[in-house]
């Protein structure tokens, strides 16, 4: 929700890492991945299906 009227300006810079679940389906990795072909800084991970309770594992997609 914005403040004030106008456009709305994002710095590009600030988004370092997307994390999908590991439910999300293929297409929407694609997606991700074609949306975020001028940001060579971001990387795409994606989440393991948890075998330990507490414990993250991520996979690098890009």
């Amino acid at each position: 929700v914005k403040e004030n009227f106008g456009k709305y300006s994002v710095n590009r810079n600030a988004l370092r890492n997307i994390i999908c679940g590991y439910n999300c389906c293929d297409e929407y990795i694609d997606s991700i991945l074609e949306s975020n072909k001028q940001n060579k800084h971001v990387s795409v991970w994606k989440m393991e299906k948890p075998k330990e309770h507490n414990r993250l594992k991520l996979d690098l997609i890009k």
